[in-house]
């Protein structure tokens, strides 16, 4: 029997630095000068991140003997969000969430140099999740328990709260139809195939869902971002939660349906379960793990494939519309979100 889950880049455990991706030669500069005189310690390396993220800003740092993480922040980030995400960070390390720790530089969680935000973590050595079932039940309980810390902090008004199904969605759908005999151009030949075949399916659970009614009332700060490669684990049990950012304001339906997904297909395609009845199983035991801690999710579970297939529809919306300006950085994921379309109706149908 095949199985209707295929591996992807994130099926790709390590943790990868790249020496070729160095900070510019000022940069690297100021920043040894920068940490020379906080008396903080010689700079002696910096290794960027490879992944697939388009303009990963982290970066493993070597300070005399001791490693940590650094990140750069997007340069049209202000700062009054910067400060909502590491204030986020701060309650969650208080909460005893697994998250980066921050070291703080002049009793400040970030520092400036040459008009650019940076702030210093300390450095976990570990992988990302590799879906084996012994980290499948420790990974779904720690999720319980980070969606049941979030459930308990109030929001700053910088923090995002995601709409979907807004009147410009359905104006970027009838764009790219319009544009349907440049999509080999705009996509490339493979692309433009997979999406000829399957954009039917795409606009028909679309226009499904967007009359679909749920509780909007139910909201609350979630990870909308919580994929094999935003986990680490370190001896097979110490769980650290990536890419904060991500936390926003939303109906955890979406985000934990997405994350259920995602660590789903990773857990399937690592233990080749090739079977829909024990796939679909894989889904089951994150329920019944997550709820130990978030019991919220035993009325949100029902409707996963709504709320997953929402989500994976907004995702492949904002590609559409970046395309649509000329900016094609995320092709590389479109097909894979075409595939979550289907993967979902498996797990949660």
């Amino acid at each position: 029997m095949r199985s209707s889950f295929k591996k992807d880049f994130f099926f790709d455990t390590r943790v990868s630095w790249s020496e070729k991706n160095l900070l510019n030669k000022k940069e690297f500069r100021n920043i040894k000068d920068f940490f020379s005189k906080k008396k903080i310690g010689n700079l002696v390396y910096v290794k960027k991140k490879i992944g697939i993220e388009a303009n990963s800003q982290n970066f493993k740092i070597k300070i005399k003997n001791n490693h940590f993480l650094l990140k750069k922040w997007p340069i049209n980030k202000d700062l009054g969000k910067i400060n909502a995400t590491l204030n986020l960070q701060k309650k969650l390390i208080e909460l005893n969430s697994e998250t980066p720790e921050i070291v703080k530089i002049d009793k400040k969680n970030f520092f400036k140099i040459d008009n650019r935000y940076w702030t210093l973590f300390k450095f976990i050595n570990s992988n990302h999740f590799s879906g084996s079932l012994k980290e499948y039940k420790i990974l779904t309980l720690a999720i319980g328990r980070l969606f049941k810390t979030l459930k308990k902090i109030r929001t700053s008004k910088k923090v995002k709260q995601i709409e979907y199904y807004k009147k410009s969605n359905l104006k970027i759908f009838k764009m790219i139809i319009s544009k349907k005999s440049k999509w080999k151009k705009i996509f490339g030949i493979s692309l433009s195939k997979k999406l000829n075949t399957h954009f039917d399916k795409i606009e028909k659970i679309y226009y499904e869902n967007s009359n679909f009614k749920y509780s909007k009332n139910l909201i609350q700060l979630s990870h909308i971002d919580l994929h094999p490669h935003n986990i680490l684990i370190s001896s097979g049990k110490n769980i650290t939660f990536l890419d904060i950012d991500s936390c926003l304001k939303v109906n955890p339906g979406f985000a934990l349906s997405f994350c259920c997904l995602k660590i789903c297909k990773q857990v399937i395609t690592k233990n080749k379960i090739k079977n829909p009845y024990d796939q679909k199983k894989i889904s089951k035991i994150f329920l019944k793990q997550v709820a130990k801690k978030f019991p919220d999710i035993k009325k949100l579970f029902p409707y996963f494939y709504f709320f997953s297939t929402s989500e994976v529809l907004r995702r492949i919306l904002l590609i559409f519309d970046q395309n649509l300006k000329g900016i094609n950085t995320w092709n590389k994921v479109l097909n894979i979100q075409i595939n979550h379309l289907n993967e979902a109706r498996i797990l949660f149908k």
